[in-house]
């Protein structure tokens, strides 16, 4: 029973209000005001304004979509 408590519980690929799956995007990058400028796999960037900025950036990175600041120092 140790080995399944060990296993990471998996995080949904839809975040709540959010129109797209975790798949389908590329990159992020946190605007500083309350906002969220994302790189969709297609090609589309588009703005998300969450109800609540932690928890969006929380479900990001657990769903290891990549932080554009982390790459540029910013």
């Amino acid at each position: 029973m140790r080995f399944f408590s060990r296993l990471k519980k998996k995080q949904p690929r839809r975040y709540e209000g959010f129109a797209y799956d975790a798949g389908e995007l590329s990159a992020y990058l946190y605007s500083g005001f309350s906002f969220f400028i994302l790189s969709l796999r297609n090609g589309d960037i588009i703005r998300h304004y969450p109800g609540d900025v932690a928890t969006f950036a929380q479900w990001l990175e657990e769903n290891q979509v990549r932080n554009v600041k982390d790459e540029t120092g910013g």
